[in-house]
């Protein structure tokens, strides 16, 4: 009863195919593309639970990525937000990784939560976003490098402010915040994919969310803030010794309103980027990109048929 292992594994069989044709191909379509491949992937979890509200868990599983369409097409594309070509790679192979974590994490009452998680990763052969072209125009394309290892600490917590004050027993708030460290590997001299003391391409080194929420039952009324933030990642390695693009911090604020209307309707109001922040990219100290998402808000109305008899206390 203290006591849990769960082990197993998954076998995936794949086959991707990519067949590029086109009237103005100079010297003839390229060659098809056709991948068959065969993949084992176990995973094991014991979890340990010295008391009725207490869990100790420890994990591993092995994960793979492959490449998407765009990343192994062999041909161009264009990119009409940055104004640059993008191209595939033909060459890519899958990201395999190993994912080991461990948790504790306590449950004081229903609804509540609070944990601690360490973990890491190892990938081998990862994808990433290489600039290919020269520095006047920065085209893309994907790489693997040879592998990259993450280790990564994570707290977690989910609590009733009935813990504050009676008052405030309709509130609850949750937040949850990951320090991540990664590190790239590289062979030696290969400078296309940029420095080999650099993290992973869009591996941010935190993530934070916040969470205010408000349920009264009796009203049919719920309301959420939700607040997020990460931490600058590389949106595209440069060429040595180019500065790398990074993607800076983007602070996200959203917030939702729903009212039960009676006879299964429901009224939703939904606000989205409430500090009206914007997606900023830096080569060094220059801007190369700022786009404004703006705020958005929507307003929603659904019908929910069969809706259940709500009992009498």
């Amino acid at each position: 009863e203290w006591m849990r292992f769960i082990a197993g594994a998954r076998y995936e069989g794949a086959r991707q195919t990519l067949d590029a044709q086109s009237p103005f191909a100079v010297g003839g379509p390229p060659p098809a593309i056709s991948r068959l491949t065969h993949d084992v992937l176990p995973s094991a979890n014991l979890v340990f639970s010295p008391s009725g509200q207490i869990n100790i868990r420890a994990g591993y599983a092995y994960t793979l990525a492959r490449p998407t369409f765009r990343e192994l097409g062999p041909f161009l594309f264009f990119d009409i937000v940055r104004r640059r070509n993008v191209s595939g790679n033909p060459s890519l192979e899958s990201t395999h990784i190993h994912h080991v974590d461990v948790r504790a994490e306590w449950f004081p009452t229903e609804g509540e939560v609070f944990a601690v998680s360490g973990f890491a990763k190892r990938f081998v052969k990862p994808i990433e976003r290489v600039v290919v072209g020269s520095v006047s125009n920065d085209d893309f394309s994907f790489r693997n490098a040879d592998g990259a290892a993450l280790l990564g600490l994570e707290l977690e917590a989910r609590t009733s402010l009935k813990r504050l004050h009676a008052a405030l027993s309709n509130f609850n708030i949750g937040s949850n915040v990951s320090l991540i460290s990664s590190q790239i590997e590289l062979t030696q001299g290969s400078g296309q994919l940029g420095s080999t003391n650099r993290p992973l391409q869009g591996q941010s080194p935190y993530v934070a969310n916040f969470s205010l929420g408000f349920s009264k039952p009796e009203w049919g009324t719920e309301a959420g803030l939700f607040y997020n933030v990460y931490g600058p990642r590389i949106s595209e390695v440069a060429v040595s010794p180019q500065p790398d693009f990074i993607e800076q911090p983007f602070h996200r604020l959203d917030a939702t309103v729903t009212q039960s209307l009676g006879g299964g309707f429901q009224l939703k109001l939904s606000a989205s980027n409430l500090l009206n922040q914007s997606v900023q990219i830096k080569k060094g100290d220059i801007d190369v990109l700022r786009i404004p998402p703006g705020l958005q808000f929507a307003l929603n109305l659904s019908w929910t048929m069969n809706q259940p008899e709500r009992k009498s206390p």
